[in-house]
């Protein structure tokens, strides 16, 4: 089967089909590299990543929805956030579905006049007017499209918040999917473009040969074995939340704006703790891990409030980052930024920046280390972009440089880091000045404050 891109120009509300050729295919293996292959060849030196000239793409691999584990996709632009290019990768379903549509990427340019949806329902393309969508959470985005599976903004990318995300399925009882670094959903939303829907075309039957397919169910036969031994059960019972031990420990946990490396009381925000208000998983397509924890918040100002898929990064950033040691304040940013679609990772960093500034006398604005309220309601205004909230939206880098307050702002090259005090696994500290995204986890050469 022929694999095709298929090109979107939102500014004449054209598409168009083009088939990749196989020695690309070959030379720029996966989605990530056919990522990076259009966007050095298609991306104009000097653009606005927020002006129509900019691209967005998305791709996935050439396992993608038929092989055991393979669910992701990416989505690549130059990025608002470090004006450089940028990957962002996402699990769950939405890569899968469109793994069974005629495509192996789409590229989005242009700006629509208004805002639009793209919608790829089996053999039918269409570009569809959103003006109902306008301002409505990833959520009631999500909830409006019960048969398709769906990549969304949300307020966030709207507003052209610089670390606004693409998230996929949030609303539906599995595994969400979220595309968070580098503000990707801004770059969506400077085109005015709210959602993508795919709906498929072919089952896995069709895309696969049988001998495969056995191949296939005896590999996913022996990892769910593998996954019985004393080597992975802990990320199918809590995710990565696991991590936050092993750091504490480790003495590398973000604490105080990473001042410090370690709270007293972090189990508070533990791995444990997080299990007691688990009511369920949930997995992505084709996983046996479920890594996915969803939970309910028992008691406290937050009671109540049940939240698909919390990770590390969420709860160490908003968490001991901020001297924040509720679970229900945290799963409430987290609701929050996921309503908004903004990266986790980012406000966690924006908020303590505050918090230190505020703490030192540098800004006018009040909010101390572990104010629940505060927090959450620091998170809004970012998300409305008001009053401080517009200046923060603008990113950590641009802010501080604003404010005269490079000094206190933990970024690397634009990009807000992730939970480790690089002072401790130097081999990521050295990962992260040379990474050609700034601060980003997965993008290490080293990760040995986990090993």
């Amino acid at each position: 089967m022929k694999k095709l891109l298929l090109r979107v120009n939102l500014s004449d509300r054209s598409f168009r089909e083009e088939e990749i050729s196989p020695e690309i295919l070959e030379k720029y293996i996966g989605g990530k590299g056919l990522a990076a292959y259009y966007s050095y060849k298609e991306l104009k030196p000097g653009i606005d990543p927020l002006s129509p000239e900019n691209k967005l793409m998305f791709f996935i691999g050439p396992l993608t929805g038929i092989f055991n584990v393979y669910s992701r996709h990416v989505i690549a632009s130059k990025s608002p956030l470090t004006s450089t290019f940028s990957d962002s990768y996402a699990g769950g379903w939405f890569g899968a579905e469109l793994a069974k549509t005629r495509f192996t990427g789409i590229i989005v340019e242009g700006k629509a006049d208004s805002l639009v949806y793209l919608k790829i329902d089996g053999d039918k393309i269409s570009i569809e007017d959103a003006k109902d969508l306008a301002g409505k959470t990833t959520y009631e985005v999500d909830a409006l499209f019960k048969d398709f599976r769906v990549a969304t903004i949300g307020p966030g990318g709207e507003r052209l918040i610089r670390f606004a995300c693409v998230i996929n399925d949030p609303a539906k009882r599995q595994r969400a999917g979220v595309a968070g670094r580098g503000g990707l959903g801004a770059v969506m939303g400077s085109k005015n473009l709210k959602a993508i829907v795919v709906k498929r075309k072919f089952t896995p039957e069709e895309l696969v040969a049988e001998k495969f397919r056995d191949a296939a169910a005896q590999l996913r036969r022996t990892f769910i074995e593998y996954l019985k031994s004393e080597v992975i059960p802990g990320v199918g019972l809590g995710g990565n939340l696991p991590v936050m031990q092993l750091a504490a420990e480790a003495k590398v946990l973000p604490v105080r704006n990473f001042r410090e490396g370690y709270i007293e009381g972090y189990e508070k925000v533990s791995e444990d703790a997080f299990r007691e208000v688990t009511i369920g998983k949930s997995t992505c397509y084709l996983c046996p891990v479920a890594c996915g924890v969803h939970i309910k918040v028992k008691t406290g100002s937050f009671a109540g409030l049940d939240l698909d898929r919390i990770e590390y990064e969420t709860v160490a950033l908003n968490g001991p980052n901020c001297m924040q040691l509720d679970i229900g304040t945290i799963a409430k940013v987290a609701r929050l930024c996921n309503e908004y679609g903004m990266d986790t990772i980012s406000v966690g960093n924006i908020t303590a920046f505050v918090m230190e500034c505020s703490e030192k006398g540098l800004i006018d604005y009040r909010l101390n280390y572990g104010d629940s309220a505060g927090q959450v309601k620091l998170v809004e205004m970012i998300g409305q972009r008001k009053d401080i909230g517009d200046t923060l939206a603008e990113g950590l880098m641009r802010t501080a440089e604003k404010l005269g307050l490079q000094g206190h702002a933990v970024q690397i090259k634009g990009l807000e880091i992730p939970g480790y005090d690089v002072r401790g696994p130097v081999g990521m500290a050295l990962a992260y000045t040379t990474a050609d995204r700034g601060g980003r986890s997965l993008k290490s050469m080293d990760d040995s404050c986990r090993t």
